[in-house]
């Protein structure tokens, strides 16, 4: 028999308790406090009446639905519409969950222990402690004897909050119906939630053991601070592990679920409304003969020692980034697919054995961690970098083309240099920056000529646009070369990054809500940012890599949009399939002729921006936010795609200009990335699909040319598009012979003439017809 149940045997004596009950009186006054703003006393009514009103109408409405025939049909439909829970024992799992790579090999492998805030303790190691002792005593004094629900508690509860302006002493609930909510992570109030909540609950208890239902609560139950469990609620205010608490910090820990915000451990305010609530739970120990009389005034007149200088230990096994992200996303999906509380999928994941299927290739992975370690890639003149305490940072996010099997990620770096810790900023995928001209493929060009509305023919005009919704004399927006360049090609305007063009294509030629839909299409969700900025990447919030890679994928695979992901299955210690990711729906954003055209044009964007690799062919677009706080590269090889963002974290703040020197930084690091992951592979171009026509076009008139126009260019035209030019360019003419005239005469000027039946293939500004007025729009980025 263990020492703490020889503790439990004693026989009570009616003076100690009545003067230990004196003494808590004087030492615990009056109800824990709310902080000042919450005090009110319209906030206080209208709290009560509320809080009442719910209680007493769930009460009436379930003893109605009992005792009435009426409602015994709906009852039994609440009972029948109950979504059964995935419940299984903890204690079964002896082994880490593990991660393996595409290939099958182990990736990672994960400890409970490397969860920040979370730290799961096994009831085998607690039970010699108080602590399941203390949250019966305060929680669910006949846990060990009810089914599952307990109808005297619920009872006591409803006339408690009535007694005390709507906050009960204590809670209805049974600890089982608390693990139940905790692992269903639904808690709203209503008739229909309640009854399904007693139906799980006394399944639950069919399914596990009372030691088994303890051990989820005490590694599901919230402990303030966003802490989880006791574990880590253990090391947080204790510095020490859950089987060493005593047990005033047993019962310190018990209060703390009541209410978690009032009774927070970090605060001086909630510490002394927890104090108050652990003399409480002492008190309740002590009625309930757990605790002997010598120990409950013994403790009363203890002090209880917090230490809140517990740090997580070095780190003995640091996750890779991606590593981290399937975490994240495995998470993420158990709670949306699976209908898992947030407590209950982090417990699944890091807890119960499973084998997760990733899609990460760790040969890319490991050139991408080599590339991001090179520190003239951080900065290629160090002596220019803003005075700051900040250092230029950068993220990039690789995903395989695949036709087969899209939207996979293969590789991301969340930083530069190397990882030391786990759970840290990820700025592939947390970091949301302005994408500016990066944009402009995605939800100008690329939508232009899917829809037929441009081609690659099309001449388009730079000039002065006036397009600012607040002041339609302002010539709106600029381009960041500070001039005009006239009549340009599609590929000129990539190239320059002619913001003039772009936005009066997207308001004038394309519209907004085409543009936008394509984009959304493409995984990126702006509809209702109709402004001219957007087609400059002008987000009202920014974009991710991760985002980014997912949308340029949709070009590299043949106009296929799949929602990139990093793993196919999850499975059960048994083989069991807990999620299954393997073919992940598909949207066909453009046809594959359109995107053969853009491609063909960003190829050059490639090459004139430093970006494109020696080994392998690519095709994609810069962007440089307004003042030169981003910078990006997003595009794809045959192989793979990948986006880079690089500049500065900003997190005081300040927004720090990147020096000009590092202007060209993400299309630096994107090559160096490609070049390695490309090393050995076959130099393949991107396939030409059936409908393209490569014909000659002047470069002046858009028409087709003749064999006297001075700078035509090749041009990739759509078979049977409206917009392809159908007639010769006549700006261009044989040169005529002189002859001598007795006086002197003004030349005709020739101009570029259209066939009756041919649209013409300029797309010209239009500034005097601004849209209306748009106050929330956000500002133009320079490029």
């Amino acid at each position: 028999m263990t020492e703490k149940s020889n503790q439990r045997k004693y026989s009570k004596v009616a003076k100690q308790r009545a003067k230990a009950k004196l003494n808590i009186k004087k030492r615990v006054k009056g109800k824990p406090s709310k902080p000042a703003n919450q005090n009110s006393l319209f906030s206080a009514l209208s709290y009560t009446a509320s809080r009442a009103i719910k209680i007493l109408i769930i009460f009436v409405l379930l003893i109605g639905f009992l005792l009435a025939g009426f409602g015994s049909g709906m009852l039994a439909g609440y009972i029948s519409t109950a979504k059964p829970l995935e419940i299984v024992d903890m204690r079964s799992f002896k082994e880490n969950t593990i991660l393996l790579d595409k290939n099958g090999n182990e990736l990672a492998e994960l400890t409970s222990g490397s969860n920040v805030k979370r730290e799961y303790v096994s009831y085998d190691d607690v039970k010699d402690t108080y602590i399941d002792d203390a949250f019966i005593a305060i929680e669910d004094e006949r846990f060990t004897s009810h089914p599952g629900i307990d109808a005297k508690r619920i009872v006591s509860s409803i006339l408690s909050a009535l007694a005390n302006a709507g906050t009960p002493t204590h809670g209805g609930s049974t600890i089982t119906q608390q693990t139940i909510k905790m692992i269903s992570g639904q808690d709203d109030i209503s008739a229909q939630r309640k009854i399904q909540e007693w139906t799980s609950a006394i399944e639950l208890e069919k399914t596990l053991s009372k030691e088994g239902i303890l051990e989820l609560y005490l590694n599901l139950v919230p402990l303030s601070n966003n802490i989880v469990g006791i574990g880590a609620a253990a090391q947080t205010y204790f510095n020490k592990e859950a089987s060493e608490l005593n047990l005033l910090e047993c019962a310190f820990l018990a209060g703390i679920p009541n209410q978690p915000a009032i009774y927070n451990p970090l605060t001086e305010h909630g510490r002394r409304n927890a104090l108050r609530r652990m003399r409480t739970t002492l008190s309740k120990m002590a009625d309930l003969g757990i605790i002997s009389e010598e120990e409950y005034q013994e403790s009363l007149d203890s002090e209880l020692i917090f230490d809140f200088s517990y740090t997580a230990k070095a780190e003995d096994n640091v996750y890779s980034w991606p590593v981290e992200y399937v975490i994240a996303e495995v998470i993420s999906d158990l709670i949306t697919k699976n209908g898992y509380s947030q407590a209950m999928a982090s417990l699944t994941v890091f807890n119960q054995s499973l084998i997760i299927e990733t899609t990460i290739d760790p040969e890319v992975q490991n050139n991408l961690e080599e590339v991001f370690k090179d520190k003239d890639l951080i900065s290629k003149d160090p002596e220019q970098i803003p005075d700051s305490p900040e250092s230029p940072q950068a993220g990039i996010t690789v995903l395989e083309n695949n036709l087969n099997d899209p939207g996979r990620i293969r590789g991301m770096i969340g930083g530069f240099g190397e990882k030391k810790n786990n759970f840290i900023f990820n700025r592939a995928t947390d970091a949301k920056r302005q994408p500016a001209s990066a944009i402009k493929p995605l939800v100008v060009y690329g939508p232009g000529i899917d829809s037929g509305l441009i081609s690659d023919a099309t001449i388009f005009t730079d000039k002065a646009v006036y397009l600012d919704p607040l002041d339609p004399n302002r010539a709106y927006p600029e381009n960041y070369y500070q001039n005009y360049l006239g009549r340009i090609s599609l590929e000129q305007a990539l190239i320059n990054s002619t913001n003039t063009v772009a936005a009066d294509v997207f308001m004038n030629i394309v519209k907004p809500e085409v543009g936008l839909s394509y984009l959304k299409m493409c995984g990126i969700d702006r509809d209702t940012e109709q402004f001219p900025s957007t087609a400059l990447g002008g987000f009202a919030e920014g974009v991710s890599t991760l985002e980014m890679a997912g949308a340029y994928s949709t070009l590299a695979n043949e106009g296929i949009y799949v929602k990139p992901t990093s793993y196919s299955r999850v499975l059960r210690n048994d083989g069991t399939v807990l999620l299954d990711n393997s073919a992940p729906p598909q949207t066909a954003v453009f046809n594959p002729t359109s995107v053969y055209v853009l491609t063909k044009n960003l190829e050059k964007v490639a090459e004139n921006s430093g970006a494109k690799p020696e080994n392998v062919q690519a095709a994609g677009k810069t962007g440089t936010s307004e003042d030169a706080i981003d910078v990006w590269f997003c595009g794809y090889t045959p192989y793979y795609t990948a986006a880079v963002w690089y500049g500065y974290d900003n997190t005081n703040g300040r927004k720090i200009q990147i020096p000009e020197v590092d202007f060209d930084n993400a299309s630096a690091i994107w090559n160096a990335c490609m070049t390695e992951i490309h090393s050995g592979l076959e130099n393949l171009g991107f396939g030409q699909p059936d409908g393209i026509t490569v014909t000659e076009v002047c470069s002046d008139s858009g028409l087709l040319a003749s064999e006297y126009c001075t700078n035509p260019f090749s041009a990739f035209l759509i078979d049977g598009s409206n917009v392809n030019p159908i007639s010769r360019c006549n700006l261009h003419t044989a040169p005529t012979r002189t002859t001598p005239k007795t006086e002197e005469t003004e030349p005709e000027q020739t101009e570029p003439t259209v066939q009756d039946d041919q649209e013409p293939t300029t797309a010209e500004p239009q500034p005097d017809e601004p849209p209306e007025p748009q106050p929330d729009e956000p500002p133009e980025p320079e490029e």
